[in-house]
């Protein structure tokens, strides 16, 4: 998995008391363990010392509010692109407009992918693709 596409974790380790012997770090290496083992990136830890008999833990709240924040923020964006969408708008890069045909015959002339991407004033990831599209003769893409 890329880094730019791992999943995100937060890690919550919680402990009763301190008094006795008891620590978050224990809890924290064994999660860490299991993230680095799944290619998680870990954003955020939050720990507590708390009764587990208590809602009022304010490290497990922060913790839920940040992803009930995230959660909306996410259905807000979701909304919107889709109600652009339904209006017809087309999302993401602009299409790069050039003369295809002329792109394919300066290739079989042997010209490079970077020339022709110059002389069209286009990338030449966007030469290579009209080159390789689907049902344009493979000598052309050599």
């Amino acid at each position: 998995m890329k880094p730019d596409a791992a999943l995100r974790a937060a890690l919550y380790a919680r402990v009763s008391t301190r008094d006795k012997g008891q620590e978050v770090d224990n809890q924290l290496i064994e999660l860490r363990r299991f993230c680095v083992a799944q290619g998680w990136l870990i954003v955020r830890e939050y720990r507590e010392c708390e009764s587990g008999g208590t809602a009022a833990r304010a490290e497990l709240q922060a913790m839920l509010r940040a992803a009930t924040q995230r959660l909306r923020l996410s259905e807000r964006v979701r909304a919107g692109l889709e109600r652009v969408r339904r209006l017809g708008k087309r999302l993401g890069r602009p299409r790069a407009v050039f003369d295809r045909e002329q792109a394919r015959q300066l290739r079989t002339q042997g010209w490079s992918w970077s020339r022709i991407a110059q002389a069209l004033g286009v990338s030449k990831a966007a030469v290579r693709r009209a080159c390789q599209s689907p049902g344009r003769p493979s000598e052309v893409c050599q």
